[in-house]
C-alpha cells in the first residue's frame, strides 16, 4: 500500500503544472458561485455550475479563442460577446501565468440583460430579412439599416465577400434589378449608361442595385452621378455596393449622391456569428445538393474555423462549407472533417512575412508525402531534424492536421 501511495503521489506530481496552476487560479477567483466563472486553456476548461448552465460547448470554444487573442494582444478590458442562444454577455479575462509560460485564462462572465432589452426596444428592425447574426457589429448594421427609409438611396460598403449584395437584396425587400459596373469595362460606358437610364426611367416604384460601383472609371462615375441627380425625385430607389472605404463627409461625384452609407463588417470582426452563419450556409447548400438531413458543426470545428484570418470573409466560409458537405455524409462535422489546408492554417500561430511561405511549403510537402516526415524533408531538401525544428518554430500542430 505504501508503494501504491508513492506511485499515486508520483503521478500527481507529474500532472501538468499548467493544469494545477489553472485549477488554483479558478479556486482563488471562484469566491461567489452565483457569478459565472470559467478557467480554460487550449486543453482544459473548468467552470462553476452557473457558467455551465449559461454556455454551450460551442461557446466554450469561442471563449478560449477570445481569451487567446486577448492574451496575445495584451488587452484585458471587458468586451461584449453574444452566446449561441443569443444572450449578450460581458466578459473580462485575466491571464494565468506559471513561471515563464501562460497556463491559460480566467474569464468572468456577466449577462448584459438591460442593454440587450434597450437594444431590442430601440430597434424597429432587429435583423435583416434572410440574413443571420447577433454579434455587436452585425446588430450595429441592422440598427443603421432600420434607420434608412424604404426609398432612400444607400451605399453599402465592405470588403470583398462580406455579403454586400445580400444586404442590398434584404434592403430592397422585393425583386431588384442588378446592374454590374464591371460591365462598363466590357460593353462600354455608353451602353452601361443607357441601361441605367432605362432602369431609372420606370414610372413604377422599383429598386436598382449598382454592383461594384468602385470599378467605374472617373468619367463614367461622374456621368452616373449626373444621371442619379437628374432622376433623384423619381420612384426608382438606387442602392450601390463598393469595396472602397467612404469617410464621413467625403465629397465624391458619385458617392455624394447617396445620403446613407452602410458598412458591412468583415467576418473577422463578427466571429461570434460563426455558429449561426455555419448553420445558415449549411441549410442553403444542403438544399442545393438535394440533401434531406441537416449537419451539426461540432465545437472543435467551430473553434478551428474561428482561428482563420478570413480574408475572403463570408464568401470564403461558404466555399469551405460547400467543400465539407461535398466530401462527407456524416450528420456531425468535426475538425477532422475540415479540408487539410484549412486544418493546417487553423492549427498554427499567426505568422508574419516569410514565415507564411515556409509554413505553406512545409504543409504542402507533408500533404504530398501523405504525412511522411522523411519524404517531406527529402522533397524540401532539408534534414528531418531541421523539418521538426521548423515545425516547432512555426507552431504547426501535427496532431490536429490532416494530410
Amino acid at each position: 500500500m505504501e508503494l501504491v501511495s508513492d506511485i499515486q503521489h508520483a503521478f500527481q506530481e507529474t500532472a501538468t503544472r499548467r493544469e494545477r496552476t489553472l485549477l488554483n487560479a479558478y479556486l482563488t477567483e471562484n469566491r461567489d458561485a452565483r457569478h459565472p466563472l470559467v478557467a480554460l486553456n487550449d486543453q482544459t476548461i473548468i467552470t462553476n455550475a452557473t457558467a455551465a448552465r449559461l454556455i454551450s460547448s460551442v461557446d466554450q470554444a469561442l471563449l478560449w479563442e477570445h481569451a487567446s487573442r486577448a492574451i496575445h494582444d495584451g488587452s484585458y478590458e471587458s468586451r461584449q460577446l453574444v452566446l449561441t442562444d443569443g444572450t449578450v454577455v460581458s466578459v473580462q479575462c485575466r491571464e494565468v501565468v506559471d513561471t515563464a509560460e501562460s497556463a491559460g485564462a480566467v474569464i468572468r462572465i456577466r449577462p448584459v440583460v438591460e442593454s440587450r432589452s434597450r437594444e431590442r426596444a430601440s430597434s424597429s428592425a432587429p435583423a435583416l430579412p434572410g440574413l443571420v447574426g447577433d454579434g455587436a457589429r452585425w446588430r450595429d448594421l441592422c440598427r443603421q439599416a432600420a434607420l434608412v427609409g424604404s426609398s432612400v438611396p444607400a451605399l453599402i460598403v465592405g470588403e470583398r465577400g462580406t455579403g454586400k449584395m445580400s444586404v442590398a437584396h434584404a434592403l430592397a425587400g422585393e425583386a431588384a434589378t442588378v446592374i454590374d459596373a464591371a460591365d462598363a469595362n466590357v460593353d462600354g460606358c455608353n451602353a452601361f449608361l443607357r441601361q441605367l437610364s432605362d432602369l431609372l426611367s420606370h414610372s413604377e416604384p422599383s429598386t436598382v442595385i449598382i454592383r461594384r460601383c468602385d470599378e467605374l472609371d472617373e468619367p463614367t462615375a461622374t456621368a452616373v452621378a449626373n444621371l442619379l441627380r437628374s432622376r433623384r425625385d423619381g420612384p426608382v430607389r438606387v442602392l450601390a455596393t463598393t469595396t472602397r472605404q467612404v469617410e464621413h463627409g467625403q465629397v465624391d461625384s458619385l458617392y455624394a449622391e447617396f445620403p446613407s452609407v452602410l458598412r458591412v463588417p468583415p467576418l473577422r470582426e463578427r466571429i461570434e456569428d460563426l455558429p449561426a452563419l455555419l448553420d445558415s450556409l449549411s441549410r442553403a447548400i444542403e438544399t442545393r445538393l438535394g440533401r434531406t438531413t441537416h449537419v451539426r458543426w461540432m465545437p472543435d470545428a467551430v473553434q478551428a474555423l474561428s482561428r482563420l484570418e478570413w480574408r475572403g470573409n463570408v464568401a470564403s466560409l461558404e466555399t469551405i462549407v460547400l467543400r465539407v458537405l461535398q466530401s462527407t455524409t456524416n450528420g456531425y462535422v468535426n475538425a477532422a472533417d475540415l479540408p487539410a489546408d484549412v486544418i493546417a492554417s487553423a492549427s498554427r500561430r499567426r505568422l508574419a512575412g516569410l514565415e507564411h511561405v515556409e509554413a505553406n511549403a512545409i504543409t504542402a510537402a507533408l500533404r504530398e508525402a501523405g504525412g511522411n516526415k522523411n519524404k517531406a524533408a527529402d522533397s524540401l531538401g532539408i534534414a528531418r531534424s531541421t523539418l521538426y525544428r521548423k515545425i516547432r518554430t512555426l507552431g504547426i500542430d501535427l496532431t490536429t492536421s490532416a494530410f
